[in-house]
């Protein structure tokens, strides 16, 4: 997660446009002198291909919601902000108070709504 904060960081309005910057894999050579042909060029190619385990495709799917909704190839595009209310694990029922509230407002339906399930993971 900290890898696409700092990503998104240095690649201003580049989460909201296109991935194509994001590298798949890296392959770089140099060449080696390992001792046996002294004085000479005729020394080994060594190649080390990298590959980096957040795709394109990763990254479009990790990034924030601000960024998807400024994406191009989203439709709504950033007034959809507007509808969207967010509910984070660390203050969970204080936003599911207000995804009540929301949906009393909006739309009429202000019953109570069942309590989040508890699961453990796995």
């Amino acid at each position: 997660y900290q890898f696409v904060l700092q990503m998104r960081d240095s690649k201003p309005g580049l989460f909201a446009n296109g991935l194509d910057w994001v590298p798949e894999s890296v392959n770089k050579c140099k060449q080696e002198n390992d001792g046996k042909l002294e004085g000479t060029a005729l020394h080994p190619w060594i190649c080390k291909t990298t590959y980096y385990t957040l795709s394109a495709y990763d990254i479009f799917h990790l990034r924030p919601v601000s960024d998807m909704v400024s994406d191009e190839r989203f439709l709504a595009g950033p007034a959809a902000m507007e509808d969207i209310l967010v509910l984070h694990l660390e203050t969970l029922k204080e936003d599911i108070l207000q995804l009540e509230e929301a949906l009393c407002s909006r739309f009429g339906f202000c019953e109570k709504l069942p309590p989040f399930p508890s699961v453990l993971p796995g």
